[in-house]
């Protein structure tokens, strides 16, 4: 039987964290989410029916990509190449397990934390990245970047901590979803599988055979003002 949209998500950690159901709900939700991302650099799982709605194709590449490097193209290996060498370190279990690297930039309310990471599902392989304003618990164990960063970690298609909403609109257009102060744009890509592929007979429903690719950013706002996002990309079609 062909699986939901959440179960489709996969790797893609993003999506989870998104929104609740039963809107009495979402307050404990937002608050949960922001001490995962703030503690442990997320990611954020106690979600329920996760978006409310997607978009079809893939989040944009401007909207993918920060000081040079592109969620959904490039490793471990291109961050270390572009900001220096980061000690890889493990948070979670289970769904909630990753494996990622973090970098820092300024100091109290003014730093910034880059976090980038790879879910158990992912088969090790980048699919999230996180920018963080203000104090994080972790921060000891991510690698430094110059303070000057600290106002120009953004996306290329200019992304930024302390953005409003209508800002972020601007640049992505209406919301997918929303509950309070988290706010989440989902996209979903599909393509048929031929008969030559691998997961045919896995991803087939009825005469068609169709996998797909989740990605997608979620905000979380503080009086308008963006305190954190994360971008995700699934690593490869599923089904």
């Amino acid at each position: 039987m062909k699986r939901k949209p959440l179960s489709r998500l996969g790797s893609f950690c993003l999506v989870l964290a998104m929104l609740l159901s039963a809107p009495n709900r979402a307050s404990a939700q937002e608050a949960s989410c922001d001490e995962l991302i703030r503690t442990v650099g997320g990611p954020c799982l106690d979600a329920g029916t996760g978006a409310e709605k997607e978009r079809h194709g893939y989040l944009p590449r401007a909207s993918r990509q920060v000081l040079g490097f592109t969620l959904g193209r490039d490793s471990f290996a291109q961050a270390a190449s572009l900001w220096g060498k980061a000690t890889c370190w493990e948070s979670g279990d289970g769904g909630a397990g990753e494996d990622k690297i973090c970098y820092v930039a300024g100091r109290g309310s003014g730093q910034v934390t880059l976090v980038l990471s790879a879910s158990v599902l992912s088969d090790r392989k980048i699919d999230n990245l996180r920018v963080i304003g203000g104090r994080t618990d972790f921060s000891q164990k991510c690698a430094a970047l110059p303070a000057r960063l600290a106002h120009g970690i953004g996306t290329q298609s200019g992304i930024r901590l302390g953005m409003t909403r209508k800002g972020l609109e601007r640049i992505l257009g209406s919301a997918t979803g929303a509950h309070g102060d988290l706010v989440s744009y989902t996209y979903m890509a599909e393509k048929a599988l031929p008969k030559t592929d691998p997961d045919y007979l896995a991803c087939k429903v009825g005469d068609k055979s169709v996998a797909s690719l989740v990605s997608g950013l979620t905000a979380r706002f503080e009086g308008d003002r963006l305190a954190w996002f994360e971008l995700g990309y699934m690593n490869g079609f599923m089904c």
